[in-house]
């Protein structure tokens, strides 16, 4: 699973990565192997990546240089705001330790949520930038990069209002490590999916352009 972390959690980094209506403000318990889940997408969609990091077997999430963890959680509770996924089915083994769990719902069409974000907040900065050219000079790097996450949270918000979802249908197998719920190693990809769509590797394509082309 740590291969899921350093795959997409970088991404998640860079764009800066459920409420269910029955969940109260603590969220689900982690007790269980569904609960797990559902606590980890619930803290996702508060700001916080730490569960979801110890849900892949990783002990914790290194804070992205150049962003203040104030605005990393900001800007990943904006990005995840249309998730929504429950636990249709859960098959667990006790004496093994083992549970295979059936998530349904649906996500956000990050391909295309992304994109737009990324050009609108690209063209938005450049405007900005030459029509306020001294006071873009006399910024420092934490003033202009304030300047861009302000504008990065405006456009997720608008384009979160509209973005298409897609539904989601993964199976999960997971174990328990040292009394904690995990997802297995080979169940990656599933849980990027369920996270992503159906579109997870062209997501984390546009994640990871969007920090290479603001931070230039």
């Amino acid at each position: 699973m740590k291969r899921f972390f350093r795959r997409g959690l970088p991404a998640l980094f860079l764009l800066g990565l459920l409420c269910l209506g029955w969940l109260s403000g603590c969220g689900p318990s982690p007790d269980t192997p569904g609960g797990a889940l559902l606590s980890a997408f619930h803290a996702l969609k508060q700001g916080d990546l730490e569960p979801l990091a110890r849900l892949s077997g990783e002990d914790t999430v290194s804070q992205p240089q150049g962003y203040q963890p104030s605005q990393v959680r900001q800007i990943v509770k904006s990005v995840f705001r249309p998730l929504d996924l429950s636990v249709e089915q859960v098959q667990e083994n006790e004496e093994a330790g083992t549970a295979q769990v059936t998530l349904s719902g649906s996500t956000a069409d990050y391909t295309a949520l992304l994109e737009t974000v990324l050009t609108q907040t690209r063209e938005q900065f450049t405007t900005w930038a030459t029509e306020n050219r001294e006071t873009f000079a006399g910024l420092s790097t934490e003033g202009l990069q304030e300047k861009m996450v302000g504008l990065l949270l405006s456009n997720l918000e608008s384009a979160g209002k509209s973005v298409q979802t897609v539904p989601v249908k993964q199976v999960l197998s997971m174990h328990q490590q040292e009394g904690e719920w995990q997802v297995d190693s080979q169940s990656a990809d599933a849980l990027y999916a369920a996270i992503f769509g159906s579109a997870s590797q062209e997501a984390q394509t546009s994640l990871q352009e969007i920090l290479s082309r603001l931070g230039t």
